[in-house]
Order: structure tokens, then sequence, then C-alpha cells
């Protein structure tokens, strides 16, 4: 690999705000590392003459922020800050003092947020009360940091040019002059601007009009083939630091934490020129703490800065640094390489489940595995503790999954797992549960003291529920005391988000609605993967609509309903059809071909702000088969 000039690592604060001794630890393991500058998600995180309103609990004074960023540099560490005014916003917007400066003010309806919706995230990029008040607060925000570089952010902007001041303005427009409002400001500031680039997937001709000495951070987090694969257009893949290139832009090659997509982008990112590697890090509010960042850290830094090559072997070189054998460097190494950040759903009344298939097997037979070597490595404890945390954390949502589908297909009367077998997993479930919840605390305690903890402790309790739940289940449950509804679904692009609602219709003219979610495999990449839904028990289905709307398309390969006594309700016929299908028919044979329903091209949801309120049905007539 070739040494690359900026090599930055950013710590996202917006959605846990950490101590400043912890944020002083992570620069000196980036410091370590070799890289030479920290970026600083903050959102609206610095309290200031401005913007008062956080408490002191949940921001940094200025006096903070300036001690962090003299210990940086006393590191060689230049710190950049990150704040967006237009999107990510919904920290500012929370205050009532600011509510006023949100896009959606009002209770107006956006692409994705309902009429009236309370939480809102973007800003009104026209009000002149929104320019005057992050006007203020970068030049305040700007004025605690050294660095001759500003991050804007600009970032997954959705609910843009909806109110009466922007419904009449191309978005690229609003967006183009939002970036050069503030990029303005930062420029007689003396400071150079960076937003995130995914936006001009969106709006093309954004490349056309931005200053070209703005930094593009491209940011790609999965898995790179020979190109990156578009964030929010339909999977396209083409050369995109080529292009950058060509239209004169720099540009920072930005990606995820995990190993994967570290060791792809890098490898892509060294055939072209960029300015340099940025490692990203978001939402570490959950059981996953600070320290478990560190190996990746420092794997980057042996990648960035050393020239090591990338895989497994220089990634054992990295944990090796955090561990005192060769046999618990490896075992971290392979905790780092081999659990899935995914984790299936949590079992509770009326939940849906994903059929197991492979992945879901190797999965559940290598966690044992990794567990036990993890819990005899030895070195940083903080380290190796967050690599526990982690994989318990994922065992456990393994078990209650897996034990919540047995269950599902016991009263369904399809399971071949016996009832006292599944109380006895589900007892299991409740102590790891428990265990779970102490390890996560002892850990935060000691990572974070003093601060508070609530995004984990709701998810600890509602895996807390979730057991409680299956054992009262368990407990009162019969063979086939419920139908079940089996939809076989290909989700040909992993970035859909649509809602799906599927609706039994009866002879006696009642209706039962199964399903309204949204339903994605258990890892983001699966495209072909079946849900199993509950259903009556003593109603058979004489016809079942499926509709679809919201952002994406999404497919149908076949859907079947099974009643106590193995009677099979499978399609007949198509009784209607209305908005935007693609081969219905599909839909009533079980084989590969599938049915797509919705806007598979994912750039029109940007262009016809309206695209993700239409609904895409089908009605199909059933039969006994």
């Amino acid at each position: 690999m070739p040494k690359f000039d900026m090599r930055i690592v950013q710590i996202d604060l917006a959605r846990q705000i950490e101590t400043v001794e912890t944020v002083c630890r992570f620069m000196d393991v980036a410091a370590k590392a070799g890289m030479n500058a920290i970026l600083m998600y903050l959102e609206d995180r610095i309290k200031t003459e401005t913007y008062p309103y956080p408490s002191d609990e949940e921001s940094y004074s200025p006096d903070q922020i300036r001690e962090m960023v003299a210990y940086g540099e006393k590191l060689g560490l230049e710190l950049i800050p990150v704040v967006s005014p237009l999107g990510h916003t919904e920290r500012f917007l929370a205050h009532e003092e600011l509510k006023n400066l949100a896009e959606l003010r009002g209770g107006i309806p956006g692409m994705f947020a309902k009429a009236g919706a309370t939480r809102h995230m973007d800003t009104c990029p026209n009000l002149p009360e929104t320019k005057a008040f992050f006007g203020k607060y970068i030049t305040e925000v700007a004025a605690l940091f050294p660095s001759k570089y500003f991050h804007l952010g600009f970032d997954e902007v959705h609910e843009i040019g909806f109110c009466e001041l922007c419904k009449n303005t191309p978005i690229v427009d609003l967006f183009y002059g939002a970036v050069k409002y503030y990029y303005d400001i930062l420029k007689g500031l003396g400071k150079e601007v960076m937003i995130w680039d995914d936006m001009t997937e969106q709006q093309p001709r954004l490349l056309e009009l931005l200053p070209r000495d703005i930094i593009l951070c491209a940011w790609f987090y999965q898995y790179t083939d020979r190109y990156p694969v578009a964030r929010f257009n339909t999977s396209n893949s083409y050369d995109y630091f080529t292009h950058y290139e060509r239209l004169g832009f720099r540009y920072l090659a930005s990606l995820g934490w995990r190993d994967s997509s570290m060791d792809t982008l890098t490898t892509y990112a060294a055939k072209c020129n960029p300015m340099g590697m940025l490692m990203t890090v978001w939402e570490m509010s959950d059981y996953r703490q600070i320290p478990i960042l560190y190996p990746m850290i420092t794997y980057a830094g042996l990648l960035w800065n050393d020239g090591e090559p990338v895989g497994y072997e220089t990634l054992v070189k990295a944990t090796a640094q955090y561990t005192d054998t060769e046999e618990s460097a490896k075992a971290l190494a392979t905790a780092i390489s081999a659990i899935l950040l995914e984790c299936p759903g949590i079992p509770s009344e009326k939940a849906s489940y994903s059929v197991p298939w492979e992945d879901g097997h190797i999965t559940m037979a290598m966690l044992p595995l990794v567990e036990d070597a993890l819990n005899k490595a030895t070195g940083d404890t903080d380290v190796l503790d967050a690599y526990r945390v982690k994989i318990r954390y994922v065992k456990t949502r393994f078990h209650l999954w897996r034990t919540g589908y047995d269950l599902h297909e016991y009263r369904a009367g399809d399971g071949g797992v016996a009832i006292e077998h599944i109380r006895a997993e589900a007892a299991k479930c409740r102590e790891e549960v428990a265990a779970l919840h102490k390890e996560c605390m002892d850990l935060w305690n000691r990572c974070r003291p003093g601060l508070a903890s609530p995004h984990i402790e709701r998810t600890l309790k509602i895996m807390a529920d979730s057991a409680a739940w299956l054992i009262e289940t368990a407990d009162k449950a019969t063979a086939a005391d419920i139908g079940r509804l089996v939809v076989r679904f290909d989700l040909s692009e992993f970035t859909s988000s649509c809602t799906t609602q599927i609706t039994l219709h009866y002879a006696d003219g009642s209706t039962y609605e199964a399903a309204c979610g949204t339903y994605k495999a258990m890892y983001e990449r699966v495209i072909k993967y079946d849900r199993s839904f509950e259903i009556p028990a003593d109603k058979a289905p004489t016809a079942i609509t499926l509709n679809v709307w919201g952002y994406g398309a999404s497919g149908f390969r076949y859907v079947s309903a099974t009643l106590p006594g193995k009677k099979e309700y499978v399609p007949a016929a198509i009784e209607a059809v209305h908005g935007q299908v693609e081969h219905p028919e599909f839909i009533l044979t079980p084989d590969s071909r599938a049915s797509v329903f919705g806007e598979q091209d994912m750039l029109q949801f940007f262009v016809n702000k309206n695209s993700g309120k239409k609904e895409n049905s089908v009605k199909l007539l059933m039969k006994e088969w």
C-alpha cells in the first residue's frame, strides 16, 4: 500500500458524547497508529453564545474544546470539526427556540415524515433565520479549531423542498444555495470546506455547480469489488474517484471501520489519487464502547502510514498491540473479522421471523468457538472486554431469534423441536440477557463514568422483555395454535426501505392485517429470503393483498398460508393490480422469478418527491392446495 498524505479517523460525539479523557485516549491511539487528523463529528455538541440551549451534561464548553485541540496538537493531530446546517440537524431542532427552522415546520408532510411529525431532521435552507443562526454558530465553532479545514456535512438531506419557501425551487438549487452560503462564510474565515459526497448522486448537476476547491468526502461502507457501489442510486457502480479527478475535485476516501470495507476501499483508493483516507465511526451509543475501535485504528495506520498489505496477517499485527500472546492476537483478529454487525430481529407478539438459511447456521455454530477463544485471550482489558461484550450481544440476539423461530414453528404445527427444549432455551435466553446487561454496564461505567446510558438500557430492556415473552408464551403454547403466512421476498436493491402491508381477506368479508412494516433480510446484502408471519388459526384466507409504498421497490416470489392440520393455501389467480407492479403473475409460481412492486430507479424518489407515497398492490385469490 502507498503512504497516504491525510490519515484521518472520525469520532462520533453527536450520537454519544464522550468524556474529555476518553477523547484524549482516543487521540493517543490514533497518533500512535500514524494518523495525522481527527474528524470531530459534533452536530450540536458545543455550547456557545449563539447556542446556549443544551445542558452541560450533553455538550462541551468552548474551554473543553480548546483542551482537546491543544492535546491533539501535542500529538501532531489536526482536529477538524463537523457541523451540518442542513441535514442531521435533529438535535438543534429539538429545542423549542429553534424548531421554527425546520423544513417541515407547521406539520407539513415530507418525503418520509408524515404530516404533523414532531421530530425534524432537516432545516429550511431559504429561511433567513436559518442562515443567521447557523452562520453565527459555524463562525463560533470555527474559531475554536485552528485547522484549516471545516466539514459541513450535507449528507442524507431528504426532507428538502416541501415548505412554502422551497417547494417551487429545484432541489439541486436549494442544496447548492445552502452549500455556497456557508462555504462563502468559511472561505472568509480562511477555511477549506469539506462535505460528504452522497447528495451528488441524487442531484448529479451538483458536480457542475460546486466550487472545485470543495473537498468531497466520498463514503462507501460496503465491500468494494472493482468499483464502489452507489449509496442511493440502485447500486450503480463505476469509477467514482477517477470521475472526481477528471472534474477537478479533491477527495478523501471514506470508509467504515469494518475490516472488509477498509481492505477493499483502501485497495481501490491506492489505484487513484485521493488526498487521503478517512475511517468513519458512527453510532457508538449501544453495546459498543470506544475501545472496540482501537485495533481497527491501528490496522488502518498499518495500511495507510506503514504501507502494510491488506489482509488477516496485518490485522493480527494490529491486534498484537493489544494482546499478550500470539494466540490472543489471532483470537481478537478472528473476532473482528468473523462477527457480522447485523443481528436478527427480537421475538415478540406478532413478530415476523427470518426463515433460517446457511449463513445463519454458520454464524450460530461459529459464535461459541470465537467466544471461547476470546475469553482465553489476555492483554488490554478494555479492548478485549469490548469485543467480549460484542460477541455476547450478537450471540444473545441470535439465541433469542432462534428460540423465537422454533416457538413460532411449533405453534404453527411445523416444528420438529420439542416444546420442552424450547422452554429450556427460553430460560437460558433470560439468563444470557441478564449476564449481557451486567457486562455491558460494567464496561460502560468503566469507559464512560458519569455518563447516562439511555440507548443501551432501552436495548437491553427490549431483549429482557423478549426473553420474558418467550418464557410466558412457551409455557402456555400448544402445537398448531396459530396459522402461518410465509412470504418469499426478492429485494434486488438492499438500500430499499419501503413499507410492506399484507392483508388477509375472508369469506365473511372481514380482513386481518398480517404485517405492516419494513421487512429486510437478516443480513443486509441478502436479496432472496423468506419471512414468516403469525396469522389466525381458525379462518381460511380467500384472498391476500400485498401493498408496497415508500423508498425503493420490493420484490415478491411467492406467498402461502398454512393453518393447523397442514391445510395450505396458495395463490390461484390475480384479482386486481394497482400502481407500479412488474410481472405480478410471477407470484403465482414458487420459483426464482420475482414480481417487483414500486419504483426500481432510486433516483426517481429525489426527482419526484411524491414517489414514496404511491401505493403499489396486488390482490391474490387463494385456494387450498
